[in-house]
C-alpha cells in the first residue's frame, strides 16, 4: 500500500473510512490520450458518485480530486490507502470505460 498513487499508466484504486462511509477512488489512465487520467470518487452507503466525463491531464488529477475531497470530506489524497489495480477492467465504476478502450 502507498500513500500516493504515482501516475505512471497504472490504475489505482484508494481507500478511506469516513464517518462510518467508505470512500473509494478508482484512476485509470485513458488508452486514447496517454499522460490523461479518468477518476471516479464513490462513496457508500450513501452512493455519492463522481466520475470523469473526460480525461484529467496527470499533473491536474491529484489537485482536482484533492479538492474535492477536501471540500466534501475533509482529507486528500495523502491519507488515503493505495494500491496500484493489477486488472483495471475488475474496478466498479470505471472498468467498463477501460475495456472500451476510453
Amino acid at each position: 500500500m502507498m500513500n500516493k498513487p504515482i501516475l505512471d499508466g497504472r490504475a489505482w484504486f484508494g481507500t478511506e473510512n469516513y464517518l462510518g462511509s467508505g470512500l473509494t477512488v478508482e484512476i485509470v489512465e485513458s488508452k486514447k490520450r496517454p499522460g490523461f487520467y479518468f477518476y471516479a470518487l464513490l462513496c457508500r452507503p450513501d452512493e455519492l458518485r463522481q466520475i470523469s466525463e473526460q480525461p484529467v491531464k496527470a499533473e491536474s488529477l491529484l489537485p482536482v480530486i484533492d479538492d474535492f475531497l477536501k471540500r466534501k470530506y475533509g482529507f486528500s489524497t495523502n491519507e488515503m490507502e493505495w494500491r496500484v489495480e493489477d486488472d483495471p477492467s475488475e474496478l466498479a465504476a470505471l472498468g467498463e470505460r477501460f475495456k472500451a478502450g476510453d
